[in-house]
């Protein structure tokens, strides 16, 4: 870093200091360019959190889909039913 304080000064007078940028568009797996920051969200989650369903499961989740422990209160009812909907 220079020691010189007007550099700084100069770089933002003139417009030299980049910005960061905003990330604003994905492509999706099939190639088509997504230009809406809401979209872009809503593939990103869908990557990186996907829908959990059966037909997707590997052997090994479908195993341990076999050995889960019964519902068996009334509170346990709630939250499973409140995470399921």
């Amino acid at each position: 870093m220079s020691s010189n304080p007007w550099n700084m000064v100069y770089k933002l007078a003139t417009g030299k200091i980049k910005s960061c940028s905003t990330l604003s568009t994905l492509k999706r797996p099939d190639g088509t360019v997504i230009s809406d920051m809401a979209e872009t969200v809503n593939v990103m989650i869908e990557h990186f959190a996907p829908t959990d369903e059966e037909k997707t499961d590997n052997d090994h989740h479908k195993r341990r889909a076999q050995n889960k422990t019964p519902v068996t209160t009334e509170d346990d009812k709630t939250i499973y039913n409140c995470r399921n909907s």
